[in-house]
């Protein structure tokens, strides 16, 4: 009986260690499988995808003796499948990465090709930088010598016309730029892949976008540290619609060429966000202009940066001086208005500011017509006569230069008769009477 169950037990552990081995085989069948599986993913060349089939090559022979234990215990999956997945992922990866290795070797013999043709490419992009650097040192100085308030000097005429000059020979450099890398490829012109490349490797070489946006911002940094006068800024204008202009088409080529993605949106993005930032700047220079003029006669008013905010200020200002004619003495309240209106006023924001304001739609008759109402009351109230300077002056010049003629026509019609000249007439009688 003690035999019987001797015999049972052995047969029992026997049977458990088979099962124990069986289920260990086959845990480690999937744990090799799925460590091939992230090496052949993560092969970055054919060397490595040729390894990566041998390896599974000896897995497939290691676990071959153990087919019909695999195939019952992978259920749905079997041994044979398994292999073949293996054996599908290698040659997926073995052709991404000859798809790659092309590329990679085509780009290279593009680039070959580009460098043979980007000699005179590199040589206008570098004289760009160096025009770009030349720029940020002149406008440094052009900043110093506003903050100094010599924006009258020589020194700064001088550095005005080298920062404008600096800047069209880039806005040139760039147009020669975008020529050579273009060529004939138009707008929403079908190229082949091979020369989208081409154009793209020659874009990148040349900077071309962010020559675009540096150019926009040295514009706007310009802009921002000069002086300018009212007949300055169509100039400017014209300068800024020029360049959108030319943006506006070279924008579709460059969208020809680069694929529509997020990043390529952004760079496109950038440059329309800068050349409208430019166009605002031009505005808000005009503004600072003319709040400069109250500065400068120490006229205390605040900042505008709109057609509201300026007739608002103004008008606040024109209305604060009324209600304090009583409060003031009369030399306190003519100074004012002289400081106010003669000065400022009718000397320079009207007659030269505001038709520039009116031109560009940065101010309204109304607002315009209701300033000058307000002013006259003043006048009225502050008991200021209205003389016309600038009239008499003319009429002062003018007498001057009538009386100027009358004396030299006067000094001429009584010069002295020359003798000798009447002694040679009464001769040439005398020889007339003989005959």
């Amino acid at each position: 009986m003690k035999m019987k169950y001797s015999i049972a037990l052995i047969v029992f552990l026997t049977s458990l260690i088979f099962a124990q081995s069986d289920l260990q085989i086959v845990e480690n069948f999937k744990s090799e499988h799925k460590l091939l599986e992230i090496s052949i993913e993560q092969s970055k060349s054919t060397s490595e995808t040729a390894q990566r089939t041998e390896e599974v090559k000896a897995f497939k022979e290691k676990y071959a003796k153990h087919k019909q234990l695999l195939d019952k215990s992978l259920y749905p999956d079997n041994y044979s499948q398994m292999i073949v997945s293996l054996e599908r992922k290698i040659q997926v990866s073995a052709d991404r990465i000859a798809r790659s290795e092309t590329a990679e070797q085509k780009t290279e013999v593009l680039e070959q090709e580009v460098a043979g043709l980007t000699e005179q490419v590199n040589q206008m992009r570098e004289e760009i930088r160096t025009l770009k650097e030349q720029n940020n040192t002149l406008i440094a100085e052009l900043k110093e010598l506003k903050r100094k308030k010599q924006t009258e000097t020589a020194k700064y005429k001088e550095l005005t016309t080298k920062v404008k000059d600096n800047i069209k020979k880039r806005d040139e450099l760039i147009d020669a730029l975008v020529d050579d890398v273009f060529g004939s490829i138009g707008p929403n012109q079908p190229i082949t892949p091979d020369e989208q490349q081409k154009t793209i490797i020659k874009i990148e070489n040349a900077n071309v976008i962010d020559n675009i946006v540096s150019l926009a911002v040295d514009n706007i940094a310009y802009i921002n540290s000069g002086s300018f006068k009212p007949g300055d800024f169509s100039e400017l204008d014209s300068y800024h619609k020029d360049f959108n202009q030319k943006w506006s088409d070279l924008r579709p080529k460059l969208e020809t060429v680069y694929s529509n993605t997020a990043a390529d949106k952004n760079k496109f993005t950038t440059v329309d966000k800068m050349i409208a930032d430019w166009g605002r700047n031009i505005n808000r220079k005009i503004w600072d202009q003319i709040h400069s003029i109250y500065d400068v006669n120490n006229i205390v008013i605040e900042n505008f940066r709109s057609s509201e905010e300026f007739y608002q200020n103004n008008l606040q200002y024109i209305e604060s001086a009324i209600k304090n004619i009583p409060n003031l003495p009369v030399d306190s309240v003519t100074a004012q208005y002289d400081r106010f209106v003669t000065n400022v006023w009718d000397k320079e924001v009207s007659s030269e500011w505001i038709p520039l304001l009116m031109e560009r739609n940065m101010l309204t008759s109304a607002q315009r017509d209701t300033l000058d109402a307000r002013i006259v009351e003043w006048q009225k109230q502050a008991g200021v006569s209205t003389v016309n300077w600038t009239l008499i002056g003319s009429i002062i010049v003018l007498a001057a230069a009538i009386l100027i003629l009358i004396v030299v026509r006067m000094r001429s019609s009584k010069k002295p008769v020359n003798p000798k000249a009447n002694e040679k007439t009464s001769e040439k009688e005398d020889d007339s009477t003989e005959a």
